[in-house]
């Protein structure tokens, strides 16, 4: 069953998200959301947290606190969310 948090239009939406990996704190309470047709770039220095970002909205990885919806989807199946691909460059 498919259970639908965010509102009509929006498409990515995450609250409160938190990860840590050991002592480091890669990402403290994110708010974010995206939008059908919204452009969104992500900038930041190295060890900012962008590909940490990135993989809590791909789903490849759980969020330590708070919560992230892809298309009203709120967990992700294996892999991740569907449609969702990350690439590295």
């Amino acid at each position: 069953m498919l259970t639908t948090t965010a509102a009509p239009d929006l498409v990515v939406q995450v609250r409160d998200a938190s990860k840590t990996y050991g002592p480091t704190c890669a990402l403290t309470g994110v708010h974010l959301d995206v939008r059908a047709g919204d452009i969104v770039g992500v900038v930041g220095h190295n060890g900012a947290g962008k590909s940490t970002l990135v993989r809590l909205l791909a789903g490849i990885e759980p969020t330590d606190t708070g919560s992230v919806t892809v298309a009203g989807r709120t967990k992700p199946v294996h892999g991740g969310f569907p449609g969702a691909r990350m690439a590295y460059q």
